[in-house]
């Protein structure tokens, strides 16, 4: 059942999330696919092994799983599918250096309110995924004020979030880094002593908490 297969799927899924943040993109890309295997039709499948062949490199992969998202749509009755084409499409855009393009795709993801739907279905949202790469567009456009806003609803989504450890624990990072950019001193080293909280005890030697210790270092000097 969709319930049966989401719950390995998932796992999988916030596995190679895991894996990614450590620094092993293939074994991470490996981990997407083994979770679209067991739910060949999903299209939040599709869409993270779409997003994990590109951090990999593979434009072309990416490319396939988008057109296999806009062949299921044809047929599909799941009236929020959509936005796993919409984010994917965005995400290959980004990838190409493309944010302007990607940004009004990820708007419209955001602000559908399509995003908590799939919890409904099998415990499980790409919410983390999507708002991020909202952040990342304004970021790469020099809006890092809406970066920051757009982080900070990723922290707030609620139950979007759950099954998603990774990108919740790193948006503290990207926030207080971006808020030290912005010069409010107090908001950054709330939010990497947030994240260092989190992942400062980490076995992996992680290049975010020794720049999140760096930064704060920076902080207290001034």
């Amino acid at each position: 059942s969709i319930v049966q297969g989401g719950f390995p799927a998932n796992a999988l899924d916030a596995l190679a999330e895991l894996l990614a943040v450590g620094g092993d993109l293939e074994a991470a890309r490996i981990e997407a696919e083994r979770a679209l295997s067991i739910q060949p039709t999903g299209f939040r499948r599709r869409y993270y092994a779409g997003l994990f062949a590109l951090r990999t490199g593979d434009e072309d992969a990416a490319a396939e799983h988008l057109q296999t998202i806009v062949e299921l749509l044809i047929e599909s009755q799941n009236e929020s599918a959509w936005i796993y084409r919409d984010a994917l499409q965005a995400e290959i855009l980004l990838a190409r250096g493309d944010p302007e393009e990607a940004l009004p795709l990820l708007q419209g993801v955001v602000a559908s309110g399509e995003l908590i739907r799939d919890l409904f279905v099998d415990w499980s949202t790409g919410g983390p995924a999507i708002r991020d790469a909202l952040a990342r567009a304004h970021e790469a456009l020099g809006q890092k004020e809406e970066a920051v806003a757009a982080l900070r609803a990723l922290l707030s989504s609620g139950f979007e979030r759950l099954g998603h450890p990774v990108p919740y624990v790193l948006a503290m990072y990207k926030l207080g880094a971006l808020e030290a950019e912005l010069g409010d001193k107090a908001e950054s080293r709330r939010y990497l002593e947030m994240f260092l909280d989190h992942w400062g005890d980490a076995d992996w030697p992680l290049a975010e908490v020794d720049d999140a210790r760096r930064l704060l270092a920076t902080l207290q000097d001034r």
